[in-house]
């Protein structure tokens, strides 16, 4: 049988099973070459396909806020600076609440990865594709990955932090 096991930033690998081990970590690693750089599939990175391919609900919401949270990153920081140098309050607001909306997107994506991350280190775990010393060390390599995520929540929050308190100044 085939086994699909995900290994981060939107990357998956398709192993087959195969009698000698030797042979299969060749095979491994010639499919790791050939797909490397396979970020997408049909323009959707494939960790996000395959949880909307089983409805993975927070993948969904994650997907509704997507609009909102491009518009805030690009235009949080500008309307602010415009609202605070023309002394318009509903600008600064606006770019203050833009990004609230950044900050709700990394708040979301915290399940999503996690979710992954987790899925993998089950599929590694479960196909016998690896050792277990190996499937430990992936598991760490895993919730690595997840935790950048972590970070870039906190990142998101003090700029939010930040912002408030530009905002804050002019009053």
């Amino acid at each position: 049988g085939s086994v699909l096991a995900h290994i981060g930033s939107g990357r998956f690998l398709c192993f087959h099973k195969l009698i000698h081990e030797q042979r299969l970590r060749d095979r491994l690693l010639r499919l790791t070459n050939a797909i490397h750089n396979i970020r997408s599939v049909r323009g959707c990175p494939c960790t996000l396909y395959l949880q909307y391919a089983v409805g993975y609900g927070p993948i969904k919401f994650r997907a509704a806020i997507i609009p909102v949270t491009q518009i805030g990153s690009y235009l949080s920081w500008p309307l602010l600076l415009i609202g605070l140098l023309m002394g318009n309050e509903t600008l600064a607001f606006a770019g203050v609440l833009l990004f609230v909306g950044v900050v709700l997107f990394q708040l979301v994506t915290l399940p999503v990865e996690f979710n992954a991350s987790r899925r993998a280190l089950k599929t590694l775990e479960s196909s016998y594709i690896l050792d277990s010393d190996e499937v430990r060390q992936s598991g760490k390599v895993l919730t690595a990955a997840a935790l950048t995520y972590v970070a870039a929540l906190a990142t998101a929050l003090l700029n939010l932090m930040r912002l408030i308190a530009i905002r804050g100044r002019r009053d």
